[in-house]
């Protein structure tokens, strides 16, 4: 866990409810695809900082980060 995410989706994973959305408790599957397509630059977030969070991760950061955001309650 990084504070990059941290500083968005806070430590629960709640977001702040406006423009950070709730990852906590999704599959861990679609957090993961969201991730890598962030990642690759194909999926867009709205302010484009995602693909900045996550360009210099390996797919192995990519998979540990999703598996603990899906492990949270939602």
């Amino acid at each position: 866990l990084t504070y990059d995410c941290i500083d968005c989706h806070g430590t629960d994973g709640k977001g702040d409810g406006f423009e950070t959305p709730k990852i906590a408790g999704l599959s861990e599957a679609y957090i993961l695809k969201r991730l890598r397509g962030f990642h690759s630059g194909k999926t867009k977030s709205m302010d484009g900082i995602m693909h900045t969070y996550t360009e210099d991760r390996t797919d192995q950061d990519l998979q540990d980060l999703a598996a603990y955001w899906a492990s949270l309650p939602k």
